[in-house]
C-alpha cells in the first residue's frame, strides 16, 4: 500500500516538472508587420480601381466659370419684386407725402377718433338742453257712498246723495330744464274740464288752469357743478387726446414716407454712380399703386 501511494506521488511529481518546462503556452515574440498583415491583404483587393477611366481627379483650382469678369455689366440692377416693364413716373416728396396722408388706413383709422369724442362731448352737453313735455289725462269716477248731504247752490236746499260720479279731463305742458348745480327748474301749465254729480257749485261744468314754476335743488349727493359737468370735462380731455394721437400718427406716417423716399434717392445715385442703374431724380414708383408706401 505505501508502495503504490509513493509511486502515484513521484508520477505526479514527474508530471508537473515536465509541464513547468514546455514552453507551449509562451507568448509569441511583437512583430509589428505580422499584425498589419491583414490590412495589406485587404487593400490588394481594391487595387483595380486605379484602373477605372469614371474617375477624375479633384481640381486643384477654381474652375474659371466661377471668376469674376474684369469688365463691369452696365445694366440696371432691378431691386426684388420689381417689374422692369410696368410703366414707372417720377413723384417728388410733395406728392408721396400726400399720397401718403390722403390712402393711409392707419391715418384714417386714427382721424375717426377726434370726430367721436367731439360727439360725446355735445352728448354729455345736450344732458342741460332744456325739454319741452306735454301730458294728457282722462279720469272717469262712480263711486257708491253711505250718504252725503249734498247742498244745491241754486235752491241752497240740502239732499242726501249716495252717489258720487265725476269725469275730468286734464292736459299739462311745460319746459323743464337740468341744472349745472344738480337741480331742475320746470315750467308747467295745467287746464282739467270737470263734470261732476251731485252738483256742488254754480258752475258744473267747469274748467280749472293753472300756472306753476317749480325748482328742485339737492343740498348733499350730486350738489355743485364740478361733479354734474364731470362728464362733459372727461370727453373734452378725451377729445383733445385722440386729436393729439391723430397727429402723432400722421407725423409718423409722414416721417417714414420722407425716411423711405431719400433711401431710395440715395441708393439711385449710388447706383447711378456706379453706372449699375439708371438715375431717378425724384425716385420711380408703379404708377399703378400711386398709394403703395404704407408703414
Amino acid at each position: 500500500m505505501f508502495r503504490s501511494n509513493l509511486a502515484l506521488a513521484a508520477a505526479v511529481l514527474g508530471a508537473m516538472a515536465l509541464m513547468g518546462c514546455s514552453d507551449v503556452n509562451d507568448p509569441k515574440p511583437f512583430d509589428p508587420r505580422e499584425l498589419q498583415s491583414k490590412q495589406r491583404d485587404a487593400s490588394h483587393q481594391f487595387s483595380n480601381i486605379t484602373d477605372d477611366k469614371s474617375l477624375t481627379e479633384l481640381p486643384t483650382t477654381l474652375p474659371a466659370t466661377t471668376r469674376r469678369s474684369s469688365t463691369t455689366s452696365t445694366q440696371p440692377v432691378i431691386p426684388p419684386g420689381f417689374d422692369a416693364g410696368v410703366p414707372t413716373t417720377k413723384m417728388s416728396l410733395r406728392e408721396m407725402v400726400q399720397r401718403t396722408v390722403a390712402n393711409n388706413l392707419d391715418v384714417k383709422v386714427a382721424g375717426y377718433d377726434p370726430a367721436i369724442e367731439g360727439t360725446r362731448v355735445v352728448e354729455n352737453e345736450a344732458k342741460f338742453d332744456p325739454v319741452y313735455f306735454a301730458d294728457a289725462q282722462y279720469e272717469r269716477r262712480d263711486n257708491l257712498t253711505a250718504g252725503n248731504f249734498v247742498s244745491d247752490p241754486s235752491t241752497n236746499a240740502t239732499a242726501i246723495s249716495f252717489l258720487d260720479q265725476a269725469d275730468i279731463y286734464t292736459a299739462d305742458t311745460g319746459v323743464k330744464q337740468n341744472l349745472p348745480s344738480g337741480g331742475q327748474a320746470r315750467l308747467r301749465y295745467s287746464t282739467s274740464y270737470n263734470d261732476v254729480a251731485p252738483i256742488r257749485s254754480s258752475l258744473n261744468p267747469y274748467w280749472e288752469n293753472n300756472l306753476s314754476l317749480e325748482i328742485t335743488q339737492p343740498l348733499f349727493r350730486n350738489f355743485g357743478s364740478d361733479v354734474n359737468r364731470a362728464n362733459i370735462t372727461i370727453a373734452r380731455n378725451n377729445q383733445r387726446i385722440s386729436l393729439l394721437d391723430f397727429r402723432k400718427s400722421l407725423e409718423e406716417q409722414i416721417a417714414n414716407t420722407e425716411t423711405t423716399y431719400w433711401n431710395l434717392s440715395k441708393l439711385c445715385k449710388k447706383c447711378a454712380s456706379r453706372k449699375s442703374c439708371s438715375a431717378v431724380p425724384h425716385g420711380r414708383w408703379k404708377s399703378s399703386t400711386p398709394a403703395s408706401i404704407r408703414t
